[in-house]
């Protein structure tokens, strides 16, 4: 690896995402860092921004704790001036329902030397409205009344 090598820094932090490695995913992040989901806030409860190393680890965690990942593999990068801008294709498995979750994702990334100071991570809503309804339908317990 190159030293300071931005593209190369973020292509190791998501493989230790993929890994499920949290401790090696969280090493890529500045302490002061923001990931910034963009959703809609009544799709996922962890949408919107979180600011600092804790509430980014949180956040990740959650989603380790639900899912299986399979791949989290980003299919192009491309930087331009101080963003660098990735397309990601993700597998995942729910850990309670087996059901899985397969779609891509837009992050606009900002660097600051081998560190990621800032993700804005754009998912597709659509997707994740279905699957989460999918998902609700199974596993909610059954309605007495019924």
């Amino acid at each position: 690896m190159i030293l300071n090598d931005p593209l190369a820094h973020l292509q190791k932090t998501y493989w230790h995402f993929e890994q499920e490695d949290l401790p090696g995913t969280m090493a890529g992040f500045k302490r002061d860092a923001v990931h910034h989901m963009h959703i809609p806030e009544d799709l996922l409860p962890y949408g919107g921004p979180a600011v600092g190393i804790d509430k980014i680890a949180e956040r990740l965690g959650l989603i380790l704790q639900v899912f299986q990942v399979i791949a989290f593999a980003p299919v192009s990068m491309e930087q331009r001036d101080d963003i660098i801008t990735v397309q990601i294709n993700y597998h995942y498995v729910h850990r309670k329902s087996g059901r899985v979750l397969q779609s891509d994702t837009r992050h606009h990334v900002i660097m600051d030397g081998d560190l990621i100071a800032r993700i804005d991570e754009w998912p597709d809503p659509d997707i994740l409205r279905t699957f989460i309804r999918l998902i609700e339908a199974e596993v909610a317990p059954p309605d007495p009344d019924a």
